[in-house]
């Protein structure tokens, strides 16, 4: 502490003030699951809706190999976390 510059005890400082905006993610991590099968992780804002992450989802090269012709009888959605189809 001394060899920083600073004067006094370190145990008599103030903490640091925290800032909400500098703790959030920017970019979050998806995951999108085919069956319950990891298949693909797309980078994405968090907050993003129901439609704009099936969009994304199914926009994605891997996932759209998969899926093919097939029919998706189940769309599953958690937010900020993950996207499941059923085929």
């Amino acid at each position: 502490w001394s060899m920083l510059g600073n004067k006094g005890s370190v145990f008599k400082e103030k903490w640091p003030a925290y800032d909400k905006k500098l703790a959030e993610d920017k970019e979050i991590e998806l995951v999108v699951q085919i069956n319950g099968r990891l298949r693909s992780r797309l980078k994405v804002s968090p907050g993003i809706s129901q439609a704009e992450a099936f969009k994304k989802a199914m926009e994605d090269k891997k996932i759209s190999k998969f899926l093919g012709k097939s029919e998706i009888k189940r769309k599953i959605f958690v937010q900020d976390k993950l996207v499941n189809f059923v085929i």
